[in-house]
């Protein structure tokens, strides 16, 4: 199922469909009941999330700022664009359905995407210069920051994580 969620993800929208089925291998599914906390404010960040059913809210000092209600939608991956990066908000599950999320570790997100890593590094310049609603500012749409961020991303240089088998050590040249 995690093959399924990681293309609607804009910030894998770069991979290639081999990258993100390889992602979509180091995922772990996580679920959590009615006002439990995902991710805690202040905290190491050494994981993301994407939403796979349910509602978790953003909550900046005890306060809501943000709802992610779509399968695909995703969070804590800015605290991973820096070594011991921390939580800038709080993500607690809400309504009476179960909320469920595929976790995605640092480790294995470094291991998968390589050079690609750089995008998280760029979401968070970026991710900066938008006023978002963590801020407390008037915002932009969250829409209009994630293609602002697509564009940005394509324009990063992939690595080539898995060589191809014309490429396995007995057909390179010495």
């Amino acid at each position: 199922m995690a093959a399924d969620i990681i293309p609607k993800v804009p910030l894998f929208k770069s991979l290639s469909e081999e990258e993100r089925l390889q992602l979509a291998q180091c995922t772990t599914r996580m679920s959590y009941a009615e006002d439990e906390l995902i991710m805690e404010q202040g905290a190491e960040g050494n994981s993301m999330y994407i939403l796979v059913s349910g509602e978790a809210t953003a909550e900046k000092d005890g306060k809501a700022v943000y709802t992610y209600r779509n399968s695909g939608d995703f969070f804590g991956e800015l605290a991973l664009s820096s070594p011991g990066g921390l939580r800038a908000a709080s993500v607690r599950a809400v309504g009476k359905a179960e909320t469920s999320c595929f976790m995605i570790g640092k480790k294995n997100l470094d291991k998968v995407m390589g050079l690609s890593s750089e995008m998280l590094v760029e979401r968070q310049r970026t991710y900066g210069t938008f006023k978002h609603e963590l801020s407390g500012e008037k915002t932009s749409s969250v829409h209009e920051f994630v293609q602002t961020f697509q564009d940005k991303v394509t324009t990063l240089p992939t690595c080539v994580c898995f060589l191809p088998d014309c490429l396995a050590p007995s057909a390179r040249p010495h």
